[in-house]
């Protein structure tokens, strides 16, 4: 008798303990839930990082022409909106177009714009292991600079453009504070269509 007792306590022991086990686990898992993983790198997800500095290299399409770019960007969290930041759009953009032949002297033409844009970006909230994707829009002058050489001297034409920019592209971390930033950026400079893909690294502060 006294080992059947003892046996019928062991198991009452056992299942008290196990149902213990099961009811921590599932509380551990419910604030697991309530509580996602801070990601620093990343604009918008749930982090004290609220001010991004971007910079990187990237190409330039205009007029039939493709030349090289030099991007770099900020952005700051909007108060109150987890996932829209606004902030600033800048780059070098660098063509060199072909020689032709004059009558008397070659020409050769190369131009320069520099743009600084006023942007809005939006992030989306799409559960991804590692892409988070975004839209932005970036609107404001771009300063063209034309240079004409033609013999000896050398002729510069500024203009000043309104580029209109939309830019889809995503985030993907490298570090604790620091992302990948890929966007194909297109839109207008003046009137004419302008095509700007480019990668930057990106700085959480």
């Amino acid at each position: 008798m006294k080992i059947k007792s003892m046996l019928l306590r062991s198991f009452s022991l056992g299942f008290v303990f196990l149902a213990f086990s099961a009811n921590a686990s599932a509380a551990e898992a419910k604030v697991n839930q309530q509580q996602p993983v801070s990601n620093p790198a990343i604009p918008g997800e749930k982090t004290e990082s609220t001010f991004f500095l971007s910079a990187g290299p990237g190409l330039a399409m205009h007029g039939g022409n493709l030349g090289w770019a030099i991007n770099f960007g900020a952005l700051s969290q909007m108060s109150g909106h987890q996932n829209l930041f606004y902030g600033l759009d800048a780059g070098l953009n660098f063509w060199s177009f072909q020689a032709a032949t004059a009558p008397i002297a070659s020409i050769s033409t190369s131009a320069t714009g520099v743009q600084l844009l006023p942007t809005v970006l939006y992030r989306f909230e799409i559960a991804g292991p590692s892409i988070f994707p975004y839209i932005g829009l970036s609107v404001g002058p771009n300063l063209y600079l034309e240079r004409q050489s033609l013999g000896g001297g050398t002729q510069t034409n500024t203009t000043l453009y309104l580029e209109s920019l939309v830019r889809p592209g995503f985030f993907t971390q490298l570090g604790k504070t620091v992302s990948l930033q890929v966007e194909a950026k297109f839109g207008l400079l003046g009137t004419n269509f302008i095509f700007l893909p480019q990668a930057n690294v990106v700085f959480a502060l």
